[in-house]
């Protein structure tokens, strides 16, 4: 959730568009701004809006390749964007960089996530598979926000990554 002091018109400005124009039930939708380099060049550092969706559903209806938010299973509040890179009792590399990396099956009611950047991503590679409870949301689109407050640059996430083939 955004602090009450971050919120602003720009994000206020990205929910009224989707919800106007994208999504038609926007209750279970919510927007933050990017931070940090593991998701680049999928995600920028710092300045791409996202847009995810909070149903509780869709943390039973993962997919490989989803980008979702999801609270650090090592901290009870550090919120983390990553892409899910494995599913309940998917074997999957710990590191994929490296093809003689071991391999680790999921277990049940978890995923493995990892950035797209993963020389800068603390992810599932230190911290482990996620519980899936852990999931906040699924995030589907990015845009940047113009001088007046509304969305340019709208860009559905697509379920895709070079690395993923390794699994």
């Amino acid at each position: 959730m955004i602090p009450t002091a971050a919120r602003s018109k720009p994000v206020g400005g990205l929910i009224s568009y989707f919800k106007n124009l994208v999504m038609p039930i926007v209750s279970q939708h919510q927007a933050f701004k990017s931070t940090g380099s593991s998701m680049l060049p999928t995600i920028k550092a710092e300045g791409d809006y996202l847009v995810m969706n909070r149903d509780p559903k869709f943390r039973r209806d993962l997919r490989v390749g989803d980008i979702v938010q999801a609270v650090e299973p090592t901290s009870n509040s550090r919120r983390v964007c990553k892409r899910v890179c494995g599913l309940p009792g998917d074997m999957v590399r710990k590191d994929p960089r490296y093809k003689l990396s071991p391999r680790t099956q999921v277990p049940p009611d978890h995923v493995w996530l990892l950035g797209d950047n993963l020389a800068q991503s603390k992810d599932s590679r230190f911290y482990g598979p996620v519980p899936r409870k852990n999931i906040i949301g699924i995030v589907y689109a990015k845009c940047n926000i113009d001088e007046n407050g509304k969305p340019t640059n709208v860009v559905k996430l697509v379920h895709t990554h070079p690395y993923l083939k390794e699994f």
